[in-house]
């Protein structure tokens, strides 16, 4: 793929042949061939220009969520770590349910 450097040079010399072109419709040939190569470089700068500017968003999208993460993270871990304790007691109490027993019995 020729690169929009390339196409606006296409599109100079088609313009200079179109000047100096005699027949009227070979004239407008050349100079919509030159009108279509300057379009199709625009084209392409904007595409990578547009290309660039979503991937920054992204970036900057995603290091968004990023933070949101962590700071749920920050939320979530007591919270875990809360759950796993209930659990170690809870799978304690199942090993030694007779402990469990005696301290509701036992004032």
């Amino acid at each position: 793929m020729p690169t929009p450097a390339q196409l606006r040079e296409a599109s100079r010399l088609y313009r200079e042949a179109a000047k100096k072109e005699a027949v009227p419709e070979t004239r407008q040939c050349l100079a919509n061939q030159a009108l279509a190569f300057a379009q199709l470089a625009e084209a392409i700068e904007r595409r990578e220009q547009t290309d660039e500017f979503v991937r920054d968003a992204n970036i900057e999208r995603y290091r968004r969520m990023m933070v949101g993460l962590l700071d749920e993270k920050k939320i979530i871990e007591p919270l875990l770590k809360e759950e796993q304790a209930k659990l170690r007691s809870d799978s304690a109490t199942m090993q030694h349910p007779g402990k469990q027993l005696r301290k509701r019995i036992v004032p």
